[in-house]
């Protein structure tokens, strides 16, 4: 998954963007989770990014948890030629059709600054189903959106562009 970084021209937002290759076709729940652990197939990532004990919602719903970024869409209309380590980490050699899944995500509740929504260090997990935003009318719902099992996680961490660790090298 690509990285983290915060807007010059949305101040108060953060954009979250990448590729997720190797994907089923279709709608996956993408969330903030509270741990930056991603063993146990992203298991250890624990449970979604909450810090203010809300119900599960969609991005635009003032309750929401904090790590409850909505869902990411995969087409299955791609190709990767080469090697390539699918989401489920198996390994394909020469032409695979694969579902390439790209992220472009603005959010004003999660924050790389804020102590409280920071979410820096902790896990993003796109899970196998599609999130229900809170609506599905059930206790899972609520917590999960019912977005299913995990399928593939990284860890949030610091982007600098080439320029930026460019400056970084010749001014200390």
């Amino acid at each position: 998954m690509g990285p983290c970084k915060e807007s010059l021209e949305r101040p108060h937002d953060v954009l979250i963007y990448g590729r997720i290759s190797g994907l089923e076709p279709g709608y996956h729940g993408m969330h903030v989770h509270q741990i930056g652990n991603l063993s146990g197939n992203c298991q250890g990532a624990g449970p979604h990014f909450n810090p203010f004990d809300k119900v599960h919602g969609a991005p635009s719903s003032p309750f929401r948890h904090v790590g409850d970024l909505g869902n990411a869409f995969t087409s299955g209309d791609d190709f990767i030629v080469g090697n390539v380590f699918l989401a489920n980490r198996i390994p394909r050699n020469g032409i695979t059709r694969v579902g390439i899944t790209k992220i472009t995500k603005w959010d004003s509740l999660i924050s790389l600054l804020d102590n409280e929504r920071n979410i820096m260090g902790r896990a993003l997990v796109v899970h196998a189903l599609r999130d229900d935003l809170g609506l599905g009318g059930n206790e899972e719902s609520l917590r999960t959106g019912n977005s299913g099992g995990r399928v593939d996680c990284c860890i949030i961490e610091p982007y600098y562009p080439p320029e930026r660790v460019s400056y970084l090298n010749r001014n200390g």
